[in-house]
């Protein structure tokens, strides 16, 4: 007869003992759930955006310039929520760090655009103060939840040199969106 156990082993062969935690349960399924919203929207956005690329003929080049990257930047925020999920799926070391740094990312993105939209100060700070605190408590969440630090132990949590490279590009792509945006401003004004 065989001794069947119940044990698991992370890649190393070390013996890891049973979680309770399922990963889809809790606050982080309404993550999940959330990561999910983002890539619809996302699609959402690149379907309405990106006929601009090829319909901007009377265009000048900083607004086609614009469009192109404002683009780029959706299509690598999608892949960026689906890579995100595929980690999480697959239970990796570094899932919490690019739990975290969505929720960085995400406050950027949503800042820039308010700041964009909004001229009211009232209405921006109403809005910049929510932000933040919404996602200070997806990165303290991410950061202190006992059902996290059972499902991905703090020793074994690690970042890969993937991840660096697409802090990285996204760092430019924010750069390059913002630069543009203040191009097009000041060519249409």
């Amino acid at each position: 007869m065989k001794n069947e156990t119940n044990t698991n082993f992370d890649r190393s062969g070390a013996n890891i003992k049973p979680t309770k935690y399922r990963v889809f349960g809790g606050t982080f399924g309404l993550f999940i759930i959330i990561l999910f919203i983002n890539i619809f929207a996302g699609l959402f956005d690149l379907y309405t955006l990106f006929p601009g690329i090829f319909k901007s003929s009377g265009l000048n080049l900083s607004l086609h310039l614009f469009i192109i990257v404002l683009n780029l930047f959706i299509l690598s925020y999608i892949g960026f929520c689906v890579y995100i999920l595929t980690i999480i799926l697959k239970k990796r070391n570094n899932s919490i760090f690019l739990c975290k740094f969505w929720s960085i990312l995400s406050l950027i993105i949503l800042m820039l655009i308010f700041l964009d939209l909004l001229t009211n100060i009232s209405q921006l700070i109403l809005i910049g103060i929510t932000l933040v605190l919404i996602h200070l408590a997806w990165f303290l969440y991410f950061d202190k939840s006992k059902r996290l630090i059972e499902l991905f132990p703090i020793e074994t949590r690690t970042h890969s040199k993937l991840d660096l490279i697409i802090l990285s590009a996204f760092s430019l792509l924010i750069a390059a969106t913002v630069i543009l945006t203040e191009i097009v401003r000041f060519t249409h004004n």
